[in-house]
């Protein structure tokens, strides 16, 4: 249990120096639904942590997000709370068994996420749409490129101050094959690239996955509700 929930606080919360300025350019209609405001939300899922295709534990987790923050809450396969974190303004304090065992977290003045101190490409009020299978709206407004249109198949390039982000989609409204994905680039100390993929498939996106920490990957489905 406690890799499981390292590995999830990391991937989940686990920049890239930009020149010049580019032109804003427009969301694709067929694209709009997929961009949500990030609170509120609320949902259900179970969770795997993979290592190097080995499954390394498993969890279920409960969420939900207001305009102060968000909570989530992880428990075992028995029903047992064993952590519970919780954001507000520029903390994250986690409660529960093994609490003591998770990396501290805290939010950046510009809202990014710390883990161990370390800077972590995704903003902390963004947290709750990755987990509801949508993207922030928050980053329409850096939209400086959109490629592509046949079957839906789109990319779309956002620049932010402290991190590039590629979107990509496949079959968009095909509920068998559809597909939304995020390639969340950042530099830690100006020399090593990370990036963390994000994505989501199939009918409804209820099928998840988010990589690109060494070989440690989460996967989860989304509970109905």
């Amino acid at each position: 249990m406690k890799t499981v929930l390292l590995a999830i606080v990391v991937m989940f919360a686990s920049g890239c120096v930009v020149t010049g300025t580019k032109t804003p350019r427009t969301l694709p209609a067929s694209m709009e639904s997929y961009f949500r405001i990030c609170n509120p939300l609320a949902g259900a899922m179970a969770v795997r942590v993979i290592d190097d295709g080995n499954l390394l534990g498993s969890s279920e987790m409960e969420w939900e997000s207001q305009e102060s923050g968000w909570k989530i809450d992880l428990s075992s396969a028995a029903g047992f709370n064993v952590a519970t974190l919780v954001h507000t303004g520029r903390t994250v304090s986690v409660t529960g068994q093994h609490a003591a065992r998770l990396p501290e977290m805290a939010v950046d003045a510009d809202g990014f996420l710390e883990v161990d101190g370390n800077f972590v490409g995704i903003k902390a009020r963004e947290i709750p749409c990755l987990l509801a299978s949508v993207l922030p709206r928050s980053w329409t407004p850096l939209i400086y490129a959109v490629e592509g249109s046949e079957n839906n198949r789109f990319k779309i390039l956002i620049e932010d101050d402290d991190r590039d982000i590629i979107v990509r989609t496949r079959h968009l409204g095909d509920p068998g094959k559809e597909q939304v994905c995020a390639d969340i680039s950042w530099r830690n100390k100006l020399i090593f690239k990370t990036t963390l993929k994000w994505c989501v498939e199939g009918k409804g996106l209820m099928k998840g996955e988010i990589s690109g920490l060494n070989n440690l990957s989460v996967k989860w489905v989304r509970f109905e509700g």
